[in-house]
C-alpha cells in the first residue's frame, strides 16, 4: 500500500475489504486477507502463507483510522484470553453492550509472533463480552492480531441476511448513504448473533461489490455459494467526519472542492 497516511508508519491502523468490482471488472480472491508492515509500507497479503499470490486485478477498500476521532485498537490472541475457536476482547466501550459494532481486520504483529490465521472470523457477543472467533470452529492459535474499530450508529449499519435481500450467493444492502453511490467505501465483518437474535455460521470469505443493475452494494461469498439466510454483517461505509486538504486539482479560483463518497450526490 502506497499511502503518505500510512507510509514508514508502523503505528497505523488499517482495515481492509476486497470489492469484487473496485477495478473495474470482477474478480474473485477466495482467500483470507491480512496485514502486515514491511518495515517501510502495510501490505495485504493471503493468509495461507504466501503459498497463494494475490489475484491479479483484486481490488481493497482500505481504511486508515484516525485515532482521534474513532475508538481502534489492537488486540492479540493469548491464552488467557482463547476459548476454542474464539478470543475474547475487553474494552470500556464494548463490555455490557450486545448492540456494539465492531470491524475487525486480521494484522501479523511481530510482538505476538507474526502468527497466520487462515480462516474466515467474525465476533460475536457472548452475554458480557464480544470475541473474535473463526467461523470454520479451528481453535484460534496463540498469536492472531486484530486490529478493532468501535463503529456508531451514524456511519454503519447490522445487516441480515434475509431471505428477500439474497439472490445467490449475495445478500443486497439497502441504505441512502449506499444507494446509487458506487464511489461509497464500504467494509464488512460478520456478526454472529448481532442484536442479541441467534447466532449463524457462514464459513465463506465475504467481501463487497457494487451492482450496476440494482444501483446498490451488496454481500457476497467469494466461494459463489449460496448466502445463508439470516446471517449478519457489520457494514461500515465511512467516517461521520473528514480532513479536507485544498490543493492545485481541487481548487478552482476562490473555491475548493470536497470529493469525499458520503457528501457526494
Amino acid at each position: 500500500i502506497d499511502n503518505p497516511y500510512t507510509n514508514g508508519n508502523a503505528d497505523a491502523k488499517l482495515f481492509i475489504s476486497h470489492n469484487w468490482n473496485g477495478s473495474g471488472s470482477g474478480v474473485y480472491n477466495d482467500h483470507v486477507s491480512g496485514l502486515w508492515y514491511n518495515g517501510s509500507n502495510w501490505t495485504i497479503f493471503n493468509e495461507d502463507a504466501g503459498i497463494v499470490p494475490v489475484v491479479e486485478n483484486s481490488a481493497y477498500h482500505i481504511l486508515v483510522a484516525d485515532e482521534s476521532q474513532s475508538t481502534v485498537f489492537q488486540h492479540s490472541a493469548e491464552a488467557g484470553n482463547i476459548v476454542s475457536n474464539w478470543t475474547v476482547l475487553s474494552h470500556p466501550e464494548l463490555d455490557g453492550n450486545p448492540n456494539a459494532r465492531i470491524l475487525v481486520t486480521q494484522i501479523l504483529i511481530s510482538s505476538a509472533g507474526n502468527v497466520y490465521n487462515n480462516h474466515e472470523v467474525g465476533v460475536w457477543y457472548d452475554g458480557s463480552h464480544w470475541a473474535i472467533f473463526n467461523q470454520d470452529i479451528a481453535a484460534m492459535p496463540v498469536g492472531a492480531s486484530f486490529n478493532v474499530l468501535i463503529l456508531n450508529d451514524d456511519n454503519s449499519l447490522l445487516q441480515t441476511a434475509v431471505s428477500g435481500s439474497i439472490a445467490g450467493a449475495t445478500t443486497q444492502i439497502d441504505h441512502p448513504a449506499l444507494n446509487d453511490n458506487p464511489n461509497a467505501i464500504v467494509y464488512v465483518t460478520q456478526n454472529w448473533n448481532g442484536s442479541g437474535l441467534g447466532g449463524v455460521y457462514n464459513t465463506s470469505r465475504v467481501s463487497t461489490y457494487y451492482s450496476t443493475s440494482s444501483h446498490k452494494w451488496t454481500i457476497y461469498n467469494e466461494d459463489i455459494l449460496g448466502m445463508v439466510e439470516n446471517s449478519k454483517y457489520n457494514v461500515y461505509f465511512g467516517s461521520q467526519s473528514f480532513v479536507h486538504h485544498s490543493e492545485a486539482a481541487n481548487i478552482s479560483g476562490n473555491l475548493t472542492y470536497f470529493d469525499n463518497p458520503l457528501v457526494n450526490r
